[in-house]
């Protein structure tokens, strides 16, 4: 080869490696920019530049498109997907097809978005019906909670074709395993349903983490509904032996246990023995109580604590403020209320102040809430002790 002809190569392969470059520059700085779009239009003109960049990319780059939705806002997220929908579908239409190792790896790939994982998941499936058969039947304990619910789905299906063969052992099992694995409440009914009428028992309260053993106290006075903001004494310390002024006579700490299957804790119960003491009913209006519980951890994490009630609620862990809602009768559902909390390593308490109003409509009557300390997906989390 003469000199001019390796000099000719050398300098086209820098070009190729310099356009490289300087295209992942570019799909780099055009991610900034979607990523960079905010509520009311903001960086909206910037980022129809970006996404006609993005939109044209090779294949190739598909997979750092998605790592892009990684921290990404709802509305650059929305951006980013469609620029992924747009160089996939002119990909197929002009007759190419998609990267489907890179893809499959990105998708079982946990420390990715999951909005991305999913996205990729299904264009995958587009060019490789048979990945679902390979990747699903891993995705039992995935962080995603979208993805989870198809290997859950499977599960259940394959119970349910047991159940109608008549393999109850063998129904019981794939059920107990979709169970444990599931976190959608759909789901979750479905399979206590199966379990149930298979003649299995069904553990809620552990499965969702849901805490049923209190000490509670009151009742203290709410007319007007002044007594959510009013500081009574059990939120300035607590001594499971003190007794204090309610609204009608003294009112000490009384030991609970919930016996419901969902955890639900009801206040008129747990305080019948103080309410035939001192009140003329037992479903007392314009009242407040509190609940302690003590949970246990081997290490400090962040959870998550869900409340959900009826009534008026405020929650604390380890004194510290963490949940309130001041609204009265407005509907409950499981998980109704989701706050961050941080507990430590080892004893952490956790208390709830809940209110009742002057209100006396049969929908009224409910005083109690349901509470539950669980991870970001809704992974249940129990005390140590």
């Amino acid at each position: 080869m003469s000199t001019w002809t390796r000099s000719t190569s050398m300098g086209l392969l820098f070009i190729v490696l310099a356009m490289g470059r300087a295209a992942g520059a570019d799909l780099a700085d055009a991610l900034d920019t979607l990523r960079a779009v905010g509520p009311e239009g903001a960086g909206n003109e910037a980022a129809t530049v970006a996404w006609q960049q993005a939109a044209q990319v090779d294949v190739s780059r598909v997979p750092q498109l998605l790592a892009g939705l990684k921290g990404a806002n709802p509305l650059a997220a929305n951006w980013i997907r469609t620029a992924v929908d747009a160089v996939c579908e002119r990909t197929l239409r002009n007759g190419g097809t998609l990267p489907k190792q890179a893809f499959e790896q990105f998708v079982l790939n946990t420390d990715q978005d999951p909005r991305a994982r999913r996205l990729a998941y299904e264009w995958l499936l587009k060019v490789d019906p048979a990945a679902e058969g390979r990747i699903v039947p891993q995705l039992l304990d995935d962080p995603s909670v979208e993805l989870r619910r198809d290997a859950v789905a499977r599960l259940i299906e394959q119970g349910e074709k047991a159940v109608a063969a008549k393999q109850t052992d063998e129904a019981a099992k794939l059920l107990q395993q979709a169970f444990d694995a599931a976190r959608d409440r759909d789901q979750i009914g479905t399979i206590v349903k199966l379990l149930k009428d298979l003649g299995r028992e069904v553990d809620l309260v552990t499965h969702d983490g849901l805490i049923v053993d209190w000490q509670v106290i009151g009742p203290f006075d709410n007319t007007d509904e002044a007594g959510f903001n009013k500081v009574y004494p059990p939120e300035t310390a607590f001594d499971a032996s003190a007794e204090y002024q309610g609204k009608h006579g003294k009112v000490a700490w009384l030991k609970y246990r919930s016996e419901d299957p969902a955890g639900k804790v009801d206040l008129y119960k747990a305080l019948e023995e103080t309410l035939t003491r001192i009140s003329e009913k037992l479903q007392e209006r314009d009242v407040v109580a509190y609940a302690v519980s003590d949970f246990h951890s081997p290490s400090e994490k962040t959870v998550q604590i869900r409340s959900s009630t009826m009534n008026a609620i405020k929650t604390w862990v380890n004194g510290v403020l963490v949940d309130e809602h001041n609204v009265y009768h407005a509907g409950s559902q499981f998980d109704q209320y989701q706050a961050d909390a941080v507990i430590r390593r080892g004893s952490n308490r956790i208390m709830v102040k809940l209110c009742q109003n002057a209100q006396t409509q049969s929908w009224t009557e409910t005083f109690a809430f349901q509470l539950r300390v669980c991870d970001a997906i809704g992974s249940g989390i129990v005390s140590a002790e």
